[in-house]
């Protein structure tokens, strides 16, 4: 049995993960413009930013306008802040994003026409969902690599932050170790981050001691697996059942 997606880079046309279907369902976008806004926020969560000064997780005030100001800091490194500027013209959702006290120095510019990425036709105010939207892989990986990796790399350049692809260059073994002692929820961002990672963080022998370290005593079946299921699957499931 495959699993289900749990990023947005993994999601199939039909087959999105129960997160998003619960998100679109909560906050019911109504036009193309909303939708977008909602993805584009949920694509700079799982790369590891969050809303300025808010805690609960949720899309920026103003994500239902036409024109809208997002502002992101990093959750590892809170000197990294951006400002996103959001502008919908005539189908094109046009994204600038850029540093605080430098929008004159430096900014990138990313267009995006909504149509590729949602179906949804009608004209009445019916909410759109999961299955009104296209390609959202792919709107999240372009975000990636012409957005996010850019502001990263000027990060690096201006702060003087790491740069993003110091991690990739560590041996498999070490990095098998660092991520070990990490919570769940950072092993599945950095999954998210690049093929090599995501390669590794789909390691059976990872996952697997990632559940018996973190459900072992809540859930002792650690030594029985089902055919064909994976730990990582096996892991999903636990947090499930803990959460009910």
């Amino acid at each position: 049995m495959e699993a289900k997606p749990s990023l947005l880079v993994e999601v199939r046309d039909g087959e999105a993960p129960t997160w998003l279907h619960e998100k679109m369902s909560h906050y019911k976008p109504t036009c193309d413009s909303q939708a977008i806004n909602l993805l584009l926020h949920f694509t700079m969560t799982e790369c590891g930013f969050e809303c300025k000064g808010d805690d609960n997780g949720g899309p920026p005030s103003g994500w239902q306008d036409r024109f809208a100001i997002f502002m992101y800091n990093s959750r590892a490194f809170p000197i990294f802040e951006c400002v996103l500027v959001l502008m919908t013209k005539t189908g094109v959702k046009q994204i600038v994003a850029y540093f605080p006290d430098q929008e004159d120095e430096l900014d990138f510019t990313v267009n995006v026409v909504m149509k590729d990425y949602i179906k949804h036709t009608t004209t009445t105010q019916t909410p759109i969902t999961c299955e009104d939207l296209v390609n959202v892989s792919q709107f999240a990986q372009t975000l990636k690599d012409r957005l996010i990796f850019p502001l990263q790399m000027s990060a690096h350049s201006i702060f003087g932050l790491p740069a993003p692809w110091h991690l990739v260059v560590m041996p498999d073994e070490l990095l098998m170790m660092i991520t070990s002692l990490l919570d769940y929820r950072d092993v599945v961002a950095l999954r998210g981050t690049c093929h090599r990672l995501h390669s590794l963080m789909d390691d059976d022998k990872l996952w697997m001691n990632l559940y018996k370290r973190d459900f072992i005593n809540v859930y002792d079946d650690g030594k029985y697996m089902p055919y064909n299921h994976k730990w990582i699957v096996k892991y999903r499931e636990a947090m499930i059942r803990l959460k009910e």
